[in-house]
C-alpha cells in the first residue's frame, strides 16, 4: 500500500478507513487530496472505503465536490463509499445542500465499518 501526504490508510477487515491529516482544505491541499484519492479509489482489489473527516474543521464546496467526485469514482468501480466523523458545522453543510443524500455518512470509523456487514 503506498503512502500519502494527505491521509493515512488502514485496512479494518476489508474496509480501507482513510483519515484525513488535515485541519482545513484550502485549494492547494484539496487538489491533492483528489489526487491521492483518485489513486486509492483505483486499486482495482479496493472496494469498500471509508474517508474519516474527524480531523477536518473546514471544508468548502470544493470540498464537497471532492468527495462527490471520490464517490462516483469508488461507485463506477463498483465500489461503495462511507463517510464518518463530521463536525457539527461540516454535517450540517452536507444536510443543508442535501448532499447528506448521496453518502452513508456514519458517526465513527468503528461504526462505518460495522455497516459494511
Amino acid at each position: 500500500m503506498a503512502d500519502y501526504e494527505m491521509f493515512d490508510v488502514t485496512d479494518i477487515d476489508g474496509v480501507m478507513v482513510l483519515r484525513l491529516r488535515v485541519r482545513e482544505l484550502d485549494e492547494t491541499k484539496l487538489q491533492r487530496l483528489t489526487r491521492e484519492l483518485g489513486e486509492v479509489a483505483e486499486e482495482p482489489q479496493r472496494r469498500r472505503f471509508v474517508v474519516d473527516l474527524g480531523e477536518v474543521s473546514f471544508l468548502t464546496s470544493t470540498g464537497i465536490g471532492a468527495m462527490i467526485a471520490l464517490q462516483k469514482k469508488v461507485q463506477a468501480g463498483g465500489g461503495v463509499l462511507k463517510l464518518c466523523g463530521l463536525n457539527p458545522d461540516i454535517r450540517s453543510l452536507f444536510t443543508i445542500t442535501q448532499v447528506d443524500r448521496l453518502f452513508d455518512i456514519q458517526a465513527d470509523a468503528d461504526e462505518a465499518v460495522k455497516s459494511f456487514s
